[in-house]
């Protein structure tokens, strides 16, 4: 799809702008500690990572859509259909066991695509994710 694309050439070269898939695992890891985290505070987070300037946070895709709003609103919605992470209510996401079980087995993994996500969801019991009843409690301490 359109979104996959290498990257945007700009005036100044080529924008650092991370692409959907390789944030998918950066996107979970942000919400590792099992609180509750809001999208516009995991986009932050990833923008401050990556070292988005300003200009690049502004860079726009077709119409008004911003570019880095987008590559991250696609892995939140991956996430979310995977049951990995839970929508708490608008914005607002938080982890899974099974996320977390996600994050155990790509610890030394730098990112993963939408189709090693769904082959992870695969090997996973249907049975044992029901939604927000599986999600961390805030009191969750375990690292990850």
């Amino acid at each position: 799809g359109q979104l996959l694309e290498s990257g945007y050439a700009t005036r100044g070269g080529f924008m650092p702008i991370p692409n959907p898939q390789p944030l998918i695992l950066a996107v979970l890891r942000q919400l590792a500690d099992g609180a509750e985290h809001a999208s516009a505070e995991i986009r932050g987070n990833l923008a401050a990572r990556f070292e988005l300037s300003a200009e690049d946070l502004a860079q726009k895709q077709g119409g008004d859509s911003r570019t880095f709003v987008n590559h991250v609103a696609w892995p939140l919605a991956w996430l979310n259909q995977t049951k990995a992470i839970v929508r708490v209510r608008k914005g607002i996401y938080r982890i899974t066991v099974y996320g977390i079980a996600i994050l155990e087995q790509c610890k030394h993994t730098h990112e993963i695509t939408l189709k090693e996500l769904r082959a992870l969801l695969r090997e996973q019991p249907a049975t044992t994710f029901h939604g927000v009843d599986d999600c961390m409690s805030n009191s969750f301490s375990g690292g990850v």
